[in-house]
């Protein structure tokens, strides 16, 4: 597996940029602030459907448009697929599109069409930093290697989120609804400690 072709539109700072990598191994030489380590991040991108250092898609679009586009010819054994990864600015927020072979895809169905290994200077603080950043690196490795893997972590990610938002909700004492098999049930905070002592006193209290 190896990229063939790499096209960059109005990606960071690269308005314009044609690659043809050769098939052995490719080095990369210039000053800082060239743009070598966002040529890697949209080739990362390419294999992870995001990119694994942005924290917002927004700034991965250039100032030349409102748009950002990444194409690449990548060879798999002996076929070969076109990818592209679009950027369309909308207010605040960046609109990702996802194609392969110019059909539209989901971003968890790009991860093993391109595999990349990545290794960036913060990965030093694999060995140092907590587990949040082993549990990422071994993700952006997983759901290049094990389908359905990149649908499955997303769908705990929202797990997650879901479970967070309701916690909070229940500890500001508001109600919840939720559904089961059987229909809706409306639910209500558990009472503290103190609330469940007095409760009991009272209903062991003759009238």
């Amino acid at each position: 597996m190896r990229l063939r072709r790499l096209r960059l539109r109005n990606h960071r700072n690269y308005a314009q940029l044609e690659l043809s990598p050769g098939p052995g191994v490719n080095v990369f030489i210039g000053p800082n602030g060239q743009g070598k380590t966002n040529l890697l991040e949209a080739v990362a991108m390419l294999a992870l459907s995001s990119s694994p250092r942005a924290r917002r898609e927004l700034e991965l679009v250039g100032p030349v448009g409102p748009a950002s586009r990444i194409e690449a010819e990548v060879e798999t054994g002996e076929s070969t697929r076109e990818l592209v990864i679009t950027l369309n600015v909308e207010g605040e927020r960046a609109h990702r599109t996802i194609e392969v072979d110019g059909a539209r895809r989901r971003a968890f169905d790009l991860p093993g069409n391109f595999r990349v290994t990545l290794f960036w200077p913060d990965d030093l603080g694999l060995v140092k930093g907590g587990p949040e950043g082993r549990r990422r690196f071994l993700n952006q490795m997983l759901v290049q290697v094990e389908p359905g893997y990149a649908r499955a972590l997303g769908g705990l990610r929202r797990v997650l989120e879901q479970r967070n938002s309701l916690l909070k909700r229940i500890a500001s004492g508001e109600g919840i609804t939720s559904w089961s098999g059987s229909g809706r049930k409306s639910l209500t905070r558990a009472p503290k400690p103190c609330e469940s002592s007095n409760l009991k006193r009272r209903a062991a209290t003759p009238e």
